[in-house]
């Protein structure tokens, strides 16, 4: 546990991607459209970078739907000369998370890449990982019950 709210080191990963992924679509769609825009043959482009959207998508679905189960809320997250920042509340603790300008942008390459690459499960610590992570370990208790 972290001491944080109560945090799990897995759920602060969730709240830092819950904060970055949108961030990442708008950065997406946006190129997308630059991309459409610049070159004789947008289909393949377009086609990849909806498919990059579409996983996106579904970690944040993913993400939510964990925040459902874990009790924690975050709220608007605001842009800020230092970074960004958003208050959370996890299981009645109200509190707060905030990323740095610096490491914010190292960040979201390190996701662009990934999601470029075609998949978010390398990206180290992220949910996917995690949640797997915790599936497999839950997964191994229960059989190690019978």
């Amino acid at each position: 546990m972290n001491g944080q709210a109560g945090l799990t080191a897995q759920e602060l990963r969730m709240i830092k991607e819950f904060i970055l992924l949108p961030m990442l679509l708008s950065a997406f769609e946006r190129d997308a459209r630059r991309i459409a825009a610049a070159v004789k043959t947008p289909g393949p482009y377009a086609d990849f970078m909806q498919a990059t959207l579409d996983r996106i998508t579904r970690d944040l679905t993913a993400i939510r739907r964990q925040f459902r189960m874990r009790g924690i809320k975050v709220y608007d997250p605001q842009i800020t000369s230092a970074g960004i920042r958003a208050e959370f509340k996890c299981r009645g603790y109200l509190s707060e998370f905030g990323i740095l300008n610096n490491v914010l942008k190292a960040e979201a390459e390190t996701y662009m890449r990934k999601y470029l690459n075609g998949s978010a499960e390398d990206v180290p610590g992220g949910v996917l990982t995690a949640l797997s992570d915790n599936l497999e370990a839950q997964l191994g208790v229960l059989l190690s019950r019978k």
